[in-house]
């Protein structure tokens, strides 16, 4: 018998990430976030990676309903979002 878990394996949105083994970090506590390759022979496992406050993420994602250019594509988007959100804020308050 096969149990899955069906609570959301990553959550991305403009205010930030969380996944199944993180805590939701806020895009200004995280860096260097990018979906990246490890190749073992004939093997390639896609990764999602990222820095935050408490150390690193790597959560392999090849088994997930996300391919790797697709979930690249999220990253930018809501850091994107997350940024004009930002701006938009400080302008604002000036």
């Amino acid at each position: 018998m096969k149990i899955i878990n069906k609570l959301p394996q990553i959550t991305i949105n403009a205010d930030g990430i969380r996944t199944i083994s993180t805590d939701f970090y806020k895009w200004n506590e995280i860096k260097n976030e990018e979906v990246i390759d490890e190749i073992s022979g004939k093997h390639i496992r896609h990764y999602l990676t990222y820095e935050h406050p408490n150390g690193r993420e790597q959560l392999l994602i090849n088994d997930y309903a996300i391919d790797k250019s697709s979930l690249n594509k999220l990253l930018i988007l809501y850091r994107g979002r997350n940024n004009q959100k930002t701006i938009t804020l400080n302008m604002l308050k000036s």
